[in-house]
């Protein structure tokens, strides 16, 4: 294979802005490719790869290489494990591959290190996952995520988003599910494509496409989703719901209340209301006891979408899951009241670990006698998807 130099030169540059910025991934490649339109679907395949490789075995490269930070010696031994090639390019230093291939087998013995991940979280996982579940865990969030597609119901359907997709030369097969759902067999450019801007499906993870059909929610109801974020889960409401009954979006951050609004214009979703927590909070409280559904998609340490965002690995810290957890039981105990009596209140988030899932449950019915545990579930993201935690409580 011949490599590219200036393809070759941008990894390390990214890998460093990506880690020492606290950049999200896919963002600071989404820039850089928008910089090097030039660069083609292979090219940007490639890049992308390499990138995301060195994100998610940093802490591997980092103890092979001997240094936290040089990240083009990093990619040269990327390049030697993916392609048994040394680079000989100024900036790119010589590697001994017999001393790589040593090396290797040495850290093999250490799973933290070979799997990458700090030490502070793999103890995390031993203790709340024990070891069997939480190398197993461990292990598939180093692999790429697979794309996903929720068909959005009120506009199209499955065989005719399957058909607009390969006019388009995309292929993608249906996964059995709660939902509409395809998975492209590999990445394309789905936004510009004819069925994306005519509303007919949304990017949503196989896992994430399970909460709204779990809810249980009907045609017709009340639905508050209190931290909505950019609205993936709300436009799933409107969609299963037909377009009927209510749904109040919050969210306190403004930009995605805007993007939120955006796309569901172009979804076709007439029955949303959205709300800026910030400035307009008195809503929710005029909604006390009206919703026959609650969904609280709240805010996590994202330990079940790694897959997808490699780099919050490193930027997750033990305290900051502690700070999570006060916030996921401050939203459980503000917001529970919004849901009427015989109503329906959902708690979910993207994290693997138990204490931000059923022991937060668990904790909130200790002191909230008035709710009962329907049903709940665990979705791993060694199965199909990401990491999701979900529990449905019926308030009496």
């Amino acid at each position: 294979m011949k490599l590219h130099k200036a393809l070759v030169e941008a990894i390390p540059e990214l890998v460093k802005f990506i880690l020492e910025q606290e950049c999200p991934a896919d963002i600071a490649l989404r820039m850089q490719f928008k910089k090097h339109s030039q660069w083609g679907k292979r090219d940007r395949h490639f890049v992308a790869t390499a990138v995301y490789d060195l994100i998610r075995y940093h802490r591997f490269y980092t103890e092979l290489t001997k240094s936290k930070s040089n990240y083009w010696l990093h990619t040269s031994a990327w390049i030697y494990f993916r392609f048994n090639m040394e680079l000989t390019w100024p900036n790119f230093p010589k590697m001994n591959p017999y001393q790589l291939k040593a090396l290797e087998e040495e850290l093999k013995l250490q799973p933290q290190i070979y799997e990458s991940y700090p030490d502070w979280m793999w103890s995390h996982g031993m203790e709340m996952l024990g070891a069997d579940r939480w190398y197993k865990e461990a292990s598939s969030l180093n692999r790429e995520a697979p794309v996903y597609l929720r068909v959005n119901i009120l506009k199209a359907s499955l065989q005719k988003v399957l058909l607009a997709l390969q006019e388009e030369g995309i292929e993608a097969s249906v996964t059995p599910g709660p939902s509409e759902t395809l998975r492209l067999h590999k990445r394309a450019a789905l936004f510009k494509t004819k069925a994306f801007n005519l509303g007919w499906f949304e990017v949503q993870d196989f896992a994430s496409q399970h909460i709204v059909p779990f809810s249980g929610v009907q045609p017709g109801q009340t639905v508050i989703d209190v931290c909505a974020g950019a609205g993936g889960k709300t436009l799933h409401f409107a969609a299963v719901m037909q377009n009927t009954g209510q749904i109040f979006a919050a969210d306190p951050v403004e930009k995605k209340i805007m993007e939120l609004k955006k796309r569901a214009k172009r979804a076709g979703a007439q029955n949303i209301q959205c709300i800026l927590l910030n400035t307009e909070s008195v809503t929710l409280e005029k909604l006390k006891a009206k919703a026959d559904v609650v969904l609280m998609d709240v805010p996590c340490s994202g330990s079940g979408v790694f897959k997808r965002h490699p780099e919050s690995k490193w930027t997750l810290t033990a305290e900051a899951l502690t700070a999570l957890k006060q916030i996921q039981n401050n939203i459980l105990h503000t917001h529970c009241s919004l849901v009427r009596s015989g109503g329906t209140l959902v708690y979910s988030t993207c994290s693997i670990f138990p204490d931000e899932n059923e022991l937060q449950v668990q904790e909130f019915l200790k002191t909230h006698s008035e709710f009962i545990l329907e049903a709940e579930q665990m979705l791993y993201p060694s199965g199909e998807g990401d990491g999701f935690y979900m529990a449905r409580l019926k308030r009496q």
